[in-house]
């Protein structure tokens, strides 16, 4: 009879502490991790770590996206900002300076941001998403409440992989909103 396998799945933001090899050549990876992101889940945590062995699967949080900037004067072609209502918006700068001869005078700027911050604006702050189909802020209610992709799937009658292709989508239509949101929080706009 085959021994009763632990499955679960552990969705949180952590950190690399350590990555390291030891003295008998196996690889060391310690993670750090806020306890109230995995508080729910301690009890499966510690039931497999008595098993000694897992499967791990580890994403990057970082993000990054490609903005336009205007050559000569730096300002955004696209901007993000609140509207009367409190709801975050996208605004469309324009052309800002003339076009010098058949070039455009924008230039891509890359931008970086973590996952978490991205999801934190995603569940704190009021905007559209335009896939009416999907509603990153309840699948992203459902992880926090402690659910895993695959029971949060199998409710939205979707794969996992499904899911999680659709999340980082919204997360990545939502990452220049979460720059701006960051931005005013830190005074910058």
């Amino acid at each position: 009879m085959k021994e009763e396998e632990t499955v679960m799945g552990l969705d949180f933001y952590a950190t690399f502490e350590m990555l390291s090899i030891d003295s008998k050549n196996n690889l060391v990876i310690k993670l750090k991790a806020p306890a109230e992101k995995v508080h729910d889940q301690l009890n499966l945590l510690s039931a497999i770590k008595s098993d000694h062995v897992v499967s791990l699967s580890i994403t990057s949080a970082m993000m990054s996206f490609e903005r336009q900037v205007d050559s000569g004067s730096g300002e955004l072609r696209k901007s993000y900002h609140r509207n009367g209502n409190n709801k975050w918006v996208e605004i469309d700068n324009g052309q800002t300076t003339l076009d010098l001869g058949n070039e455009p005078s924008y230039i891509n700027q890359s931008v970086k941001i973590t996952a978490d911050v991205v999801d934190d604006f995603i569940l704190s702050q009021r905007a559209d998403y335009p896939d009416a189909s999907f509603d990153p802020k309840h699948v992203l209610n459902r992880v926090a409440e402690g659910y895993s992709i695959d029971e949060i799937a199998s409710d939205l009658g979707l794969t996992p992989l499904n899911l999680i292709d659709a999340l980082n989508e919204a997360r990545q239509y939502f990452a220049p909103y979460a720059v701006a949101w960051v931005d005013e929080q830190n005074g910058k706009n």
